[in-house]
Protein backbone atom coordinates (compact mmCIF):
# COMPACT_ATOMS: atom_id res chain seq x y z
CA UNK A 1 0.00 0.00 0.00
CA UNK A 2 2.51 2.77 1.42
CA UNK A 3 4.91 1.71 -1.18
CA UNK A 4 6.26 2.88 -4.35
CA UNK A 5 4.67 1.09 -7.08
CA UNK A 6 5.47 0.77 -11.00
CA UNK A 7 3.22 0.99 -13.67
CA UNK A 8 3.59 -0.43 -17.63
CA UNK A 9 4.30 2.61 -20.03
CA UNK A 10 6.29 3.10 -23.40
CA UNK A 11 9.48 4.12 -21.66
CA UNK A 12 12.84 2.19 -22.13
CA UNK A 13 14.01 2.23 -18.68
CA UNK A 14 11.72 1.30 -15.82
CA UNK A 15 10.13 3.42 -12.91
CA UNK A 16 12.67 4.59 -10.34
CA UNK A 17 12.20 4.65 -6.54
CA UNK A 18 11.05 7.29 -4.65
CA UNK A 19 11.60 8.72 -1.70
CA UNK A 20 10.10 11.54 0.67
CA UNK A 21 8.35 14.85 1.00
CA UNK A 22 8.06 18.09 2.62
CA UNK A 23 5.43 20.16 4.07
CA UNK A 24 4.31 24.00 4.71
CA UNK A 25 2.11 26.50 4.80
CA UNK A 26 0.91 30.13 3.16
CA UNK A 27 0.03 33.68 5.14
CA UNK A 28 -3.40 34.35 3.20
CA UNK A 29 -5.41 32.05 0.67
CA UNK A 30 -4.29 32.06 -2.53
CA UNK A 31 -7.06 33.48 -5.51
CA UNK A 32 -7.52 31.58 -9.26
CA UNK A 33 -5.98 32.88 -12.27
CA UNK A 34 -7.39 33.50 -15.71
CA UNK A 35 -4.87 31.02 -17.26
CA UNK A 36 -6.47 27.95 -17.30
CA UNK A 37 -4.78 24.98 -19.44
CA UNK A 38 -7.45 23.48 -22.15
CA UNK A 39 -7.02 19.82 -22.16
CA UNK A 40 -8.23 18.04 -25.45
CA UNK A 41 -10.45 14.99 -25.00
CA UNK A 42 -8.60 11.88 -24.73
CA UNK A 43 -9.68 8.31 -24.08
CA UNK A 44 -7.45 7.20 -21.23
CA UNK A 45 -7.25 10.90 -19.57
CA UNK A 46 -9.77 13.34 -18.70
CA UNK A 47 -10.12 16.38 -20.70
CA UNK A 48 -10.22 19.54 -18.58
CA UNK A 49 -13.10 22.44 -19.16
CA UNK A 50 -12.27 25.64 -20.18
CA UNK A 51 -13.34 27.92 -18.08
CA UNK A 52 -11.52 30.97 -19.24
CA UNK A 53 -11.68 33.76 -21.86
CA UNK A 54 -8.46 33.72 -22.82
CA UNK A 55 -8.16 31.99 -26.26
CA UNK A 56 -4.26 30.91 -24.79
CA UNK A 57 -2.84 28.01 -27.10
CA UNK A 58 -1.14 24.59 -25.76
CA UNK A 59 1.53 24.51 -27.49
CA UNK A 60 5.29 24.25 -27.29
CA UNK A 61 8.12 24.78 -26.98
CA UNK A 62 8.10 28.47 -27.08
CA UNK A 63 5.24 29.91 -25.06
CA UNK A 64 4.85 33.64 -24.34
CA UNK A 65 3.33 35.52 -21.28
CA UNK A 66 0.18 34.70 -22.91
CA UNK A 67 0.44 31.16 -23.42
CA UNK A 68 1.67 29.75 -19.74
CA UNK A 69 -0.57 26.40 -20.50
CA UNK A 70 1.43 23.21 -20.61
CA UNK A 71 0.18 20.18 -23.12
CA UNK A 72 -1.48 17.19 -21.61
CA UNK A 73 -1.22 14.13 -24.51
CA UNK A 74 -3.37 11.04 -23.95
CA UNK A 75 -1.40 8.78 -21.74
CA UNK A 76 -0.49 11.06 -18.71
CA UNK A 77 2.60 8.30 -17.87
CA UNK A 78 3.86 7.98 -21.59
CA UNK A 79 7.21 9.19 -23.01
CA UNK A 80 5.26 11.32 -24.94
CA UNK A 81 3.96 13.45 -22.22
CA UNK A 82 7.26 13.83 -20.36
CA UNK A 83 9.18 15.12 -23.56
CA UNK A 84 6.67 17.47 -24.16
CA UNK A 85 6.19 18.59 -20.57
CA UNK A 86 10.09 18.83 -20.15
CA UNK A 87 10.53 20.64 -23.45
CA UNK A 88 7.42 23.05 -22.06
CA UNK A 89 9.62 23.43 -18.91
CA UNK A 90 12.72 24.00 -20.34
CA UNK A 91 10.55 26.85 -22.52
CA UNK A 92 10.06 28.71 -19.84
CA UNK A 93 13.78 28.52 -17.78
CA UNK A 94 14.60 32.34 -18.93
CA UNK A 95 11.26 34.09 -18.48
CA UNK A 96 10.02 32.10 -15.67
CA UNK A 97 13.08 30.18 -13.66
CA UNK A 98 10.57 30.08 -10.71
CA UNK A 99 8.32 27.47 -12.42
CA UNK A 100 9.49 24.12 -11.04
CA UNK A 101 6.75 21.78 -12.68
CA UNK A 102 3.16 21.27 -13.83
CA UNK A 103 0.31 19.75 -11.32
CA UNK A 104 -2.42 17.53 -13.35
CA UNK A 105 -5.02 16.46 -11.11
CA UNK A 106 -7.66 14.66 -13.81
CA UNK A 107 -10.94 14.92 -11.72
CA UNK A 108 -14.13 13.12 -13.46
CA UNK A 109 -17.33 12.34 -12.06
CA UNK A 110 -20.48 11.16 -12.91
CA UNK A 111 -23.81 13.72 -12.61
CA UNK A 112 -27.54 12.99 -14.15
CA UNK A 113 -25.36 10.19 -16.65
CA UNK A 114 -23.04 13.02 -17.94
CA UNK A 115 -19.45 13.11 -17.24
CA UNK A 116 -18.29 16.03 -15.18
CA UNK A 117 -14.86 17.56 -15.58
CA UNK A 118 -13.10 19.61 -13.24
CA UNK A 119 -9.65 18.32 -13.60
CA UNK A 120 -6.51 21.06 -12.63
CA UNK A 121 -3.85 21.58 -14.53
CA UNK A 122 -1.55 24.75 -13.53
CA UNK A 123 2.52 25.19 -13.60
CA UNK A 124 3.65 25.68 -10.42
CA UNK A 125 6.44 28.19 -8.92
CA UNK A 126 8.49 28.02 -5.94
CA UNK A 127 9.27 31.54 -5.20
CA UNK A 128 11.31 33.70 -1.88
CA UNK A 129 8.30 33.36 0.48
CA UNK A 130 4.87 32.48 0.47
CA UNK A 131 3.57 36.29 -0.53
CA UNK A 132 4.99 36.68 -3.71
CA UNK A 133 3.13 34.67 -6.43
CA UNK A 134 -0.20 35.29 -4.33
CA UNK A 135 -1.02 37.71 -6.90
CA UNK A 136 1.77 37.56 -9.23
CA UNK A 137 1.90 35.15 -12.73
CA UNK A 138 4.57 32.80 -13.54
CA UNK A 139 6.71 35.79 -14.75
CA UNK A 140 6.20 38.33 -12.18
CA UNK A 141 3.98 40.32 -13.63
CA UNK A 142 0.52 41.24 -11.70
CA UNK A 143 -2.31 39.06 -11.84
CA UNK A 144 -5.06 39.08 -9.20
CA UNK A 145 -6.07 35.62 -9.30
CA UNK A 146 -2.06 34.82 -8.73
CA UNK A 147 0.03 31.64 -9.45
CA UNK A 148 -0.11 28.14 -7.95
CA UNK A 149 2.98 28.21 -5.80
CA UNK A 150 4.95 25.86 -3.31
CA UNK A 151 5.73 26.44 -0.12
CA UNK A 152 9.14 28.68 0.02
CA UNK A 153 10.66 26.01 2.14
CA UNK A 154 10.12 23.09 -0.02
CA UNK A 155 13.20 22.06 -2.21
CA UNK A 156 12.59 21.80 -5.82
CA UNK A 157 13.54 18.81 -6.01
CA UNK A 158 10.22 16.45 -4.82
CA UNK A 159 12.42 13.57 -3.09
CA UNK A 160 14.45 16.48 -1.28
CA UNK A 161 11.35 16.95 0.99
CA UNK A 162 8.67 14.96 3.30
CA UNK A 163 5.51 17.32 2.45
CA UNK A 164 6.15 19.17 -0.38
CA UNK A 165 2.73 21.72 -0.16
CA UNK A 166 0.98 24.01 -3.33
CA UNK A 167 -1.45 26.69 -2.52
CA UNK A 168 -3.37 28.29 -4.80
CA UNK A 169 -6.75 30.87 -4.82
CA UNK A 170 -9.71 29.73 -4.27
CA UNK A 171 -11.64 31.49 -7.29
CA UNK A 172 -15.70 31.61 -7.36
CA UNK A 173 -14.69 31.30 -11.71
CA UNK A 174 -13.40 27.42 -10.78
CA UNK A 175 -10.17 29.03 -11.63
CA UNK A 176 -6.75 27.30 -9.66
CA UNK A 177 -7.79 25.62 -6.45
CA UNK A 178 -11.28 26.31 -6.14
CA UNK A 179 -11.90 22.51 -7.81
CA UNK A 180 -9.75 20.61 -5.26
CA UNK A 181 -13.70 20.43 -3.59
CA UNK A 182 -14.94 17.88 -5.83
CA UNK A 183 -12.32 15.36 -3.80
CA UNK A 184 -14.98 15.45 -1.21
CA UNK A 185 -17.16 13.27 -3.62
CA UNK A 186 -16.53 9.51 -2.66
CA UNK A 187 -15.81 8.70 -6.35
CA UNK A 188 -13.57 11.29 -7.39
CA UNK A 189 -11.38 11.11 -4.31
CA UNK A 190 -11.60 6.68 -4.51
CA UNK A 191 -9.58 6.82 -7.77
CA UNK A 192 -6.47 5.50 -8.04
CA UNK A 193 -3.31 7.64 -8.95
CA UNK A 194 -4.87 10.90 -10.08
CA UNK A 195 -2.54 13.63 -9.26
CA UNK A 196 0.63 14.11 -11.36
CA UNK A 197 3.08 16.03 -11.04
CA UNK A 198 5.68 16.76 -14.16
CA UNK A 199 9.16 18.23 -13.70
CA UNK A 200 12.35 18.29 -16.08
CA UNK A 201 13.62 15.36 -14.26
CA UNK A 202 10.75 12.99 -14.36
CA UNK A 203 6.70 12.26 -13.88
CA UNK A 204 5.87 11.64 -9.81
CA UNK A 205 2.30 9.95 -9.48
CA UNK A 206 0.43 10.38 -6.13
CA UNK A 207 -2.79 9.35 -4.45
CA UNK A 208 -4.92 11.29 -2.45
CA UNK A 209 -5.56 9.83 0.71
CA UNK A 210 -6.96 12.44 3.05
CA UNK A 211 -9.68 15.55 2.42
CA UNK A 212 -11.13 17.44 5.05
CA UNK A 213 -11.28 21.41 6.06
CA UNK A 214 -9.54 22.88 8.70
CA UNK A 215 -7.33 26.29 9.68
CA UNK A 216 -4.76 28.05 8.26
CA UNK A 217 -3.05 27.76 11.55
CA UNK A 218 -3.56 24.02 11.23
CA UNK A 219 -0.58 21.37 11.30
CA UNK A 220 -0.78 20.47 8.03
CA UNK A 221 1.79 22.60 6.74
CA UNK A 222 4.57 21.42 8.62
CA UNK A 223 7.76 21.03 6.72
CA UNK A 224 10.82 19.88 9.12
CA UNK A 225 10.02 16.92 11.33
CA UNK A 226 12.55 16.00 14.43
CA UNK A 227 11.97 11.98 13.75
CA UNK A 228 10.78 9.17 11.83
CA UNK A 229 7.66 8.64 14.29
CA UNK A 230 7.15 12.27 14.83
CA UNK A 231 6.79 11.98 11.01
CA UNK A 232 4.19 8.88 10.89
CA UNK A 233 2.43 10.09 13.36
CA UNK A 234 1.94 13.27 11.30
CA UNK A 235 0.62 11.12 8.51
CA UNK A 236 -1.65 8.95 10.89
CA UNK A 237 -3.51 12.09 12.06
CA UNK A 238 -3.86 13.47 8.50
CA UNK A 239 -4.89 10.34 7.48
CA UNK A 240 -7.48 10.48 10.65
CA UNK A 241 -9.00 13.86 9.72
CA UNK A 242 -10.20 12.84 6.31
CA UNK A 243 -13.98 13.05 5.43
CA UNK A 244 -13.51 9.69 2.86
CA UNK A 245 -11.21 6.89 4.62
CA UNK A 246 -8.59 5.24 2.08
CA UNK A 247 -6.61 2.91 4.30
CA UNK A 248 -2.07 2.97 4.31
CA UNK A 249 0.19 1.78 6.57
CA UNK A 250 2.49 4.47 6.82
CA UNK A 251 6.29 4.43 6.65
CA UNK A 252 9.42 7.13 7.50
CA UNK A 253 10.22 7.02 3.69
CA UNK A 254 7.13 8.15 2.09
CA UNK A 255 6.48 11.18 -0.12
CA UNK A 256 3.10 13.02 0.53
CA UNK A 257 1.90 16.36 -1.24
CA UNK A 258 -0.37 18.68 0.47
CA UNK A 259 -2.85 20.84 -1.52
CA UNK A 260 -4.00 24.05 0.44
CA UNK A 261 -6.69 26.64 -0.38
CA UNK A 262 -8.90 29.12 1.36
CA UNK A 263 -12.49 28.21 1.99
CA UNK A 264 -15.22 29.61 3.86
CA UNK A 265 -13.79 32.32 6.75
CA UNK A 266 -10.82 34.13 6.70
CA UNK A 267 -8.88 31.35 8.38
CA UNK A 268 -10.72 28.18 6.88
CA UNK A 269 -8.84 26.28 4.82
CA UNK A 270 -9.49 22.89 2.58
CA UNK A 271 -6.53 20.61 2.37
CA UNK A 272 -6.19 17.70 0.42
CA UNK A 273 -3.14 15.18 0.40
CA UNK A 274 -1.90 12.64 -1.24
CA UNK A 275 0.97 10.23 -1.33
CA UNK A 276 3.71 9.32 -4.14
CA UNK A 277 2.93 5.83 -5.43
CA UNK A 278 4.91 5.36 -8.61
CA UNK A 279 8.05 7.93 -10.39
CA UNK A 280 8.24 7.58 -14.38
Amino acid sequence: PADIESETINWDEPPMDSETVADSETNDAPAVSDTTIDIPPQTSEPATESETESETESEIPTPTESETEPPIPPSSTSSEVYIRMRNYLISLKNTAPDVIGVIYMPIQYTQYGKLVDKSILYPVVLGPDNDYYLDKDIFGNYLKEGSIFAHYNNSRNVLENKNMILYGHNMFSGMMFHNLEYFMKHDVFMRKNNVYFYTIDAIYVFDVFSIYHTKSYDTYITTDFYSDSQYISFLKNLQEKSVWNKYYRFKASDIIMTFSTCFGGLDDRLAVHCILKAIY
